[in-house]
């Protein structure tokens, strides 16, 4: 009985070591992809005190860096960083206060790190979604609904991303936050915080990461960072949204037209990247509604198995034109828009931030006719060509939808879209049979419109799964 009660406790011995031991480490994965300790899980070598040598109040407990809460200054990392990708865990007593302050520059000029850099906010609280509670970015953006923390004491996981200026925060797993500085929004926020007046705040391209002392224990370990400066982010997932009003949408805004999901932006006019909801183009501000595009990234997300990919929709139809219009060089509306040109250049500023995964067409309403609709497929294969060759593969996933089934002309492209599959690789038409007008014979409806975008999507992700 003795031995089998020492073997059951050398087995505990043995388990607890090897738990202990998967802490501050990488496993071989993350060493492929590029991460890099800051804390090894014994000495703060590579660490120093804000504005100072010597971390007075920091030490190392239990593999953790540990905080007293005594007075002193926050912890930092000796080198700076560019873009980043940062993940970490934290623990800390009810309400203690501490955050995680990235783009922090150093000098006598700057008493605080929070003066150059933005602070992703821990506090030990419960449920909270302020723009002062945890994941926040403190007194600027706050989290989302979706956030959930554990008690007190007990290990939280926190992961900031920075790369071209587009902020993603996490909470245990969950994106809690995205922004992007330097736009519209940005900039409005930052005027409606308590660094309206900081002509600094935010504004380095570089800087060091910082463990603030808020006068309250905080341990912290797991510190991983890996640089992803002019690298885009292979889980934003970016689809581009082309054609005419059927895909710009026409359908009636309403209730879902804004579901809030941080996991799916949208690329405004002014190439800002913001949580997508509907209206999601602006070709004619009038007019433009409900399209198939926020429910085609609904449905990708809802198959989708990786809960860390997020999706950039692209939005860059135009309403009213043809297929002759989507030419190099080409306009619509005397000038007001050249829906190809236009589309490159969003294209290739989206592509900063993600990988192109898949590109979604609705257009032929204006080339139903018997002359036009002959020649139609053969210029669409050469306008897929041309955006698979602006985004450097050949093999990127095409899906068109069909035009609705309630014109007798509408027919003429329908039967030509048939043969896309068998002309072009990779390619792919989700059907619109049984789908409704909005009244005037032309536009979906929202509900129809949305129905659109699922079947868009299952036909995407059939695709990518070849």
């Amino acid at each position: 009985m003795k031995r089998a009660i020492f073997y059951l406790l050398l087995l505990f011995i043995s388990v607890s070591i090897s738990a202990q031991e998967k802490d501050n480490t990488l496993t071989p994965e993350e060493f492929e992809q590029g991460w890099e300790l800051l804390f090894d899980g014994i000495t703060l070598n590579g660490w120093k005190a804000y504005n100072g040598d010597i971390p007075k109040s920091w030490s190392v407990r239990d593999n953790a860096i540990y905080c007293d809460g005594t007075k002193g200054n926050d912890l930092m990392t000796i080198e700076a960083f560019e873009d980043f990708d940062l993940t970490f865990m934290w623990r800390i007593p009810e309400k203690g206060n501490s955050g995680v302050i990235y783009r922090v520059r150093e000098g006598m000029q700057w008493k605080q790190p929070y003066l150059t850099g933005a602070e992703y906010q821990i506090y030990g609280e419960n449920e909270n979604f302020s723009k002062t509670s945890v994941g926040s970015l403190y007194d600027v953006y706050p989290p989302s609904q979706e956030k959930k923390t554990n008690p007190a004491m007990e290990w939280n996981s926190g992961r900031i991303r920075i790369a071209n200026g587009l902020i993603t925060h996490w909470v245990n797993g969950t994106i809690v936050l995205q922004c992007q500085t330097g736009f519209d929004d940005w900039k409005a926020k930052v005027a409606d915080s308590k660094w309206r007046d900081n002509p600094y705040f935010m504004k380095s391209p570089f800087g060091h990461i910082d463990f603030q002392n808020h006068g309250s224990e905080v341990w912290y370990k797991n510190i991983k960072i890996r640089r992803v400066e002019g690298k885009s982010d292979p889980n934003f997932h970016l689809y581009l949204l082309v054609g005419q009003s059927n895909m710009a949408g026409r359908g009636k805004i309403d209730l879902l037209s804004t579901p809030n999901n941080l996991r799916i932006l949208m690329l405004t006019e002014k190439n800002e990247w913001m949580i997508a909801k509907d209206p999601l183009h602006f070709d004619k501000p009038k007019v433009i509604g409900v399209g198939p595009g926020l429910s085609f990234a609904q449905e990708i997300l809802a198959i989708e198995k990786d809960k860390d990919v997020r999706i950039g929709l692209i939005p860059c139809a135009v309403g009213g034109t043809s297929i002759d219009m989507w030419q190099p060089g080409e306009d619509a509306y005397d000038g007001q828009y050249h829906p190809y040109d236009d589309t490159i250049e969003r294209l290739h500023a989206a592509m900063q931030y993600g990988v192109v995964k898949g590109i979604v067409w609705h257009q032929g309403e204006g080339d139903s006719n018997v002359e036009k609709s002959k020649v139609y497929i053969e210029k669409l294969e050469k306008l897929i060509t041309r955006f698979r060759d602006e985004i450097g593969n050949q093999e990127i996933p095409f899906v068109a939808g069909e035009l609705g089934h309630y014109r007798e002309n509408y027919k003429l492209i329908n039967n030509e879209l048939k043969k896309l599959p068998g002309t072009v690789p990779f390619s792919a038409v989700a059907t619109s049979e049984e789908l409704t007008h909005n009244g005037d014979g032309t536009h979906l409806n929202s509900e129809s419109a949305r129905e659109l975008g699922k079947r868009m999507a299952i036909e995407m992700m059939e695709l990518q799964s070849k």
